[in-house]
């Protein structure tokens, strides 16, 4: 299972190289490693840190991503408003610890705190807050800190200088997370709007300074309101803070606000697990008529260029659509469920529960075990019934999941089943002074006449003495009967759910 993001509690800036003394003001270039800075040695010392009254700054020696001993700066900005704050909590580490050498992080008996330990109380931390720590390891901080740039809507540039990529390597990194709950009809999404729009008023003349493009804060300068139509929580406005947004010359002003949504999509399970949904994400801008604000896609689909691809969900196709009364746009994606996991742990077992049910007319009636083995698969499969419809919602709209009326079925087949081997056990074991009825015996030689004539083995036919018949008899033939018919009554309930789930049945769709 990959890991999990742990997205960072404060804002993280971009990660400048230190610079030797000589070389302050100049363009970031880093420097050799000196004498003292031998590569693979490069442990962060407690004087490597530096708290600042809004800020910390943190030199790292040397790193996977610096090898060679340039080492860097990390810059945190401290957070206020939580009470996880780094750069305070960091500066409660620093007033605690005792000396001031050795490394950074280090145990009470001055042991360096290795990756295995920090990993330990990593997951241990995550446990107590109530998270699965299986789900979770080191590379989750990294991992949360690049999906967090993502969704700040930082280029590609600024995320790789922050992550110290030299590559593309920075985007498998990027969580951008669907997941869909049939049950509670939510799709739950991560991902950003690209919005352009021309501004004159922030326009300016490049040639005169060199400056084509600059980036500001969100709340410097107007920018249109959208929400969610479709949100799951109520109405969900389309924005961040602390997202930033980058103007050119020309007075081209592109926003990215990323964010994680909800949103309402009522699941038709009715071919559940072989489900093919459409999910619907609406976008529409809030407080503007469609003469001050007209909305035009830049594409015709979903752009899933950071998708991360789902475990039960593959995501087939997406399109845009476009209201032109309320400049409303929707954005639908197309999903299909993996059944491989459901098949091999719902529906196999069923169709073995209810193929058991026809052995309990070859036990001896004499073992007296039937009618418990006929109840216990009627209690197993009643369990798969109650799985079943856990993991359904609770509606019959637009028609009753195909699942559903399968396990019905196979209970009330096991149902009969136990009336039927109640039925016979009482005819067989029936005292002999009863004498047998005349409905009776023509039953049992009705039933041997059939089967002497389908059976083309048999030579010739055998006959049989109607004075004969005894009430074992009676039994006997009711279990052969009544085993053939839920024979052929459980073949035709399960071709008919195949049916339905890959071509459908007509009169039910």
């Amino acid at each position: 299972m990959p890991p999990q993001p742990l997205m960072p509690p404060c804002r993280l800036l971009p990660q400048q190289p230190i610079l030797p003394p000589q070389q302050v003001g100049t363009p970031n270039v880093p420097h050799q490693p000196t004498e003292q800075q031998v590569p693979g040695q490069g442990c962060v010392q407690p004087g490597q840190l530096v708290i600042l009254y809004k800020m910390s700054h943190l030199v790292v020696p040397s790193s996977k991503t610096d090898q060679l001993g340039y080492s860097v700066t990390i810059i945190l900005e401290r957070n206020k408003t939580s009470s996880i704050c780094p750069v305070h909590l960091m500066s409660d580490y620093i007033a605690m610890r005792y000396k001031d050498d050795g490394h950074l992080f280090c145990h009470a008996n001055e042991k360096t705190l290795t990756r295995y330990q920090f990993s330990n109380i990593l997951k241990k931390t995550l446990a107590f807050l109530g998270y699965n720590p299986s789900e979770f390891n080191t590379h989750s901080l990294r991992i949360g800190a690049a999906t967090q740039s993502f969704l700040d809507g930082l280029d590609e540039n600024s995320i790789k200088l922050k992550g110290r990529w030299k590559s593309a390597a920075y985007k498998g990194y990027i969580r951008t997370n669907l997941e869909f709950n049939e049950v509670e009809g939510k799709l739950s999404l991560t991902g950003y709007f690209s919005i352009s729009w021309v501004d004159q008023t922030i326009s300016w003349n490049s040639t005169e300074n060199g400056i084509e493009v600059v980036t500001l804060e969100e709340h410097i300068i107007w920018k249109p309101s959208f929400i969610i139509g479709n949100s799951y929580d109520g109405v969900k406005f389309i924005h961040k803070d602390d997202t930033v947004m980058r103007v050119q010359s020309n007075g081209v002003v592109t926003w990215t606000p990323g964010d994680n949504y909800d949103v309402v999509c009522n699941a038709d399970v009715s071919r559940y697990p072989f489900d093919t949904q459409i999910c619907k994400l609406q976008m529409l801008p809030w407080g503007y008529t469609s003469e001050e604000i007209v909305v035009v896609p830049i594409y015709e689909y979903v752009v899933p260029w950071w998708f991360n691809p789902q475990k039960t969900w593959e995501f087939i196709e997406s399109s845009v659509a476009k209201d032109e009364d309320l400049q409303l746009l929707e954005f639908s994606m197309k999903l299909k469920r993996n059944p491989m996991f459901f098949v091999l742990n719902l529906i196999l077992p069923i169709c073995v529960m209810i193929f058991l049910n026809i052995f309990v007319f070859l036990l001896p009636p004499e073992s007296g075990e039937r009618v418990g083995y006929a109840v216990t698969v009627l209690l197993a499969i009643a369990v798969f019934l109650t799985i079943s419809s856990d993991n359904l919602p609770a509606t019959s709209s637009p028609r009753i999941s195909s699942i559903s009326l399968l396990l019905f079925s196979d209970v009330v087949i096991s149902a009969i089943i136990v009336l039927m081997v109640i039925l016979s056990l009482r005819y067989y074991h029936r005292e002999g002074n009863y004498p047998v009825s005349t409905f009776m015996r023509g039953f049992v030689n009705v039933s041997r006449i059939l089967r002497c004539k389908v059976c083309c083995c048999r030579g010739k036919q055998e006959k049989y003495n109607e004075n004969d018949i005894k009430w074992t008899d009676v039994g006997k033939e009711i279990d052969i009967v009544c085993g053939i018919f839920i024979t052929v009554v459980i073949c035709i309930v399960n071709a008919l759910y195949i049916i339905d789930v890959t071509i459908g049945l007509p009169g039910l769709d």
